[in-house]
């Protein structure tokens, strides 16, 4: 037979110690999923910005290869115009030497030949304009679009550490989910063995030292959080003792049973203070 059977009192201690063994872990993992949601929450904001980055250069990559194409267009159009002209230019400088050969008074052919020298120099000046039409056309560079490739691969990176964040978070709230499953059996079947023994004062409150992460979870500063005394009490409400100055007023934050902050005192305020109604109140058992 356990002995644990004939001793209500060590029943319900361990009972309580398990329940703080269970309270502490679910403390853990509510961090941890905290801190998990946190990370998915800046790997979404920065797929987020990295999306609107790349859709933001892609759109002015298109409206620059829109114009690049207009310029284009411009300058074939341009250019087939100062072909026409040149061969129209030409062919009135060949007339005009055909013309030429039937005349014989010299005062025309001289006319026809001064009309086909300026129908040749007219030719030329066209052909050199259109050249550097087609320089100009081929020192257009088109839009350089390496850089939305790389864009693209940047956010596909991001995109798979955002999935990983994702899965991690959801890791992180199943434990969560299981270890409050946890803690709320634990805390149920106390609760249980106290109401059977009939005793509100069955034994005086069970002292432990929370670890780091629980300590900030309950409410105490990150500054005070390595070097803390809790006392869990018969009614589930925990008490921590943190700090002390030189007038020897400790911190002290009270949680209620469901682990929420109740009142708060930092070091060298005299009074707790309540925190859904700000009251100053002076909490039974505490003392300075």
């Amino acid at each position: 037979m356990n002995e644990n059977s004939f001793n209500p009192n060590l029943q319900l201690t361990n009972a309580k110690l398990a329940m703080i063994s269970a309270f502490e872990d679910n403390a853990k993992a509510s961090s941890k999923q905290s801190m998990r949601h946190e990370e998915l929450t800046k790997s979404w904001e920065t797929v987020r910005d990295a999306q609107q980055a790349y859709d933001d250069k892609k759109a002015q990559i298109s409206k620059e290869w829109e114009g690049y194409k207009s310029k284009l267009s411009d300058y074939t159009t341009k250019i087939g115009h100062y072909k026409e002209a040149i061969v129209k230019a030409h062919e009135i400088a060949d007339c005009m030497g055909e013309i030429a050969k039937g005349e014989e008074d010299e005062l025309i052919i001289g006319l026809y030949a001064e009309m086909q020298r300026h129908a040749i120099s007219q030719a030329n000046e066209l052909t050199i304009r259109k050249n550097e039409l087609l320089e100009e056309k081929r020192a257009l560079k088109e839009p350089d679009k390496t850089i939305l490739s790389m864009m693209c691969e940047n956010l596909k990176q991001l995109r798979s550490m955002h999935a990983e964040a994702r899965d991690r978070y959801h890791e992180a709230k199943v434990d969560f989910t299981h270890k409050n499953e946890v803690y709320g059996r634990a805390r149920a079947k106390y609760l249980a063995l106290k109401n059977e023994t009939g005793s509100t004062n069955v034994f005086t409150p069970t002292k432990f030292t929370p670890d780091r992460d629980s300590a900030i979870k309950a409410g105490v500063p990150e500054e005070y959080a390595d070097n803390v005394d809790a006392r869990l009490r018969n009614d589930g409400i925990t008490d921590y003792y943190f700090g002390e100055d030189e007038n020897h007023h400790h911190g002290h934050i009270v949680t209620n049973k469901d682990g929420n902050l109740a009142y708060r005192r930092m070091p060298k305020e005299k009074n707790l203070v309540k925190i859904n109604s700000l009251k100053t109140v002076k909490h039974e058992g505490d003392t300075d």
